[in-house]
């Protein structure tokens, strides 16, 4: 029987986070992540059941992903 595998935009939305934001804890290691694997010459890394049912569970618990860089104080030049 072959275990089901989900690609990181699948999980992201499982989590209701965007794919940004599950990239960006994998990258300050806030979360472990499967190795990348080549699928149909692209580079992708998949996910089990049991990792996006953690990552669901952990969604609420962290902070949202990268910051935008918004200067303060200046307004729009025309």
């Amino acid at each position: 029987m072959s275990q089901r595998v989900y690609t990181t935009v699948q999980v992201a939305k499982a989590a209701g986070v965007p794919r940004a934001t599950l990239q960006h804890w994998v990258k300050t290691r806030k979360l472990s992540a499967p190795p990348i694997r080549l699928l149909r010459n692209r580079a992708v890394r998949l996910w089990t059941e049991a990792q996006m049912k953690r990552i669901r569970k952990l969604s609420g618990t962290f902070k949202s992903g990268p910051k935008k860089n918004v200067r303060s104080g200046r307004g729009r030049r025309q």
